[in-house]
C-alpha cells in the first residue's frame, strides 16, 4: 500500500502537481515501473540524508506515473481460468442451497470485493446471477420432467416460494413456468 502525505507534496514546489488525483483511493493495479520505484524508495530509507534528492526523484516517478493512470479505464483484474471452475464447480455441487459471498472468496483466499469484481470480470456475471441461473435451469428441468406442482419445483430449486421463483423464472425467460411448461414440454 502507498500512501502519500498530500499536504506536504502541495507545499512543495512540484510544478502542476493535482492532489484530486489522489483523492479516491486506488484499488487492484499493477504497474511494474511503480513497484521498481518503492523497491528503491524501500532500499534508500535507512541511508539517511544524503539520498534526499534521489527519494524525491523516486517519489516525483511514482507520483508521475499514478497520474498518468485513467482511474475509470483501468480494467478490473479476472480470475484464472482454474479459478473460475473451481468456484463454479463449489456453486454448482452445493445448489440450490443459497451461498455466501464470503464463503466463494475464502475458496481463492480474497476479499470479497475483489473476487466479485474479478469474477464478474471473468464471467461478464456476478456469482449471484450465476448461481441463480443455475438455479433457473434447474427449474427447466423439473419442468420438462415432472408434473410437480410449482410450490414443490421452487422448493427443489432453493425459492422461498412459487412466488419467488414466478417472479424470477418470468424476469429471466419472459414466461412464467407455467407457460413455459406448456410450450416446452412436448419438444
Amino acid at each position: 500500500m502507498i500512501v502519500f502525505d498530500i499536504p506536504t507534496l502541495e507545499a512543495r514546489p512540484q510544478g502542476d502537481f493535482r492532489p484530486a488525483v489522489f483523492e479516491e483511493p486506488r484499488l487492484r493495479f499493477n504497474d511494474p515501473r511503480i513497484l521498481s520505484l518503492v523497491k528503491m524508495l524501500i532500499d534508500i530509507s535507512d541511508v539517511g540524508a544524503s539520498s534526499s534528492l534521489f527519494g524525491d526523484s523516486l517519489v516525483a516517478g511514482v507520483l508521475a506515473l499514478l497520474s498518468a493512470i485513467p482511474f475509470n479505464e483501468r480494467q478490473p483484474m479476472k480470475l484464472a481460468p482454474w479459478q473460475v471452475r473451481r468456484v463454479k464447480d463449489y456453486m454448482h455441487s452445493r445448489l440450490p442451497r443459497p451461498i455466501e459471498l464470503a464463503e466463494l472468496a475464502s475458496l481463492l483466499g480474497q476479499s470479497q470485493w475483489h473476487f466479485c469484481r474479478a469474477f464478474k470480470a471473468s464471467t461478464g456475471t456476478s456469482p449471484y446471477q450465476w448461481q441463480l441461473d443455475e438455479r433457473i435451469k434447474m427449474v427447466h428441468g423439473l419442468l420438462l420432467e415432472s408434473d410437480a406442482p410449482l410450490d414443490l419445483v421452487a422448493e427443489a430449486t432453493g425459492f422461498s416460494d412459487s412466488m419467488h421463483l414466478i417472479r424470477a423464472f418470468k424476469k429471466r425467460t419472459g414466461q412464467t413456468p407455467a407457460a413455459w411448461r406448456r410450450e416446452n414440454r412436448f419438444r
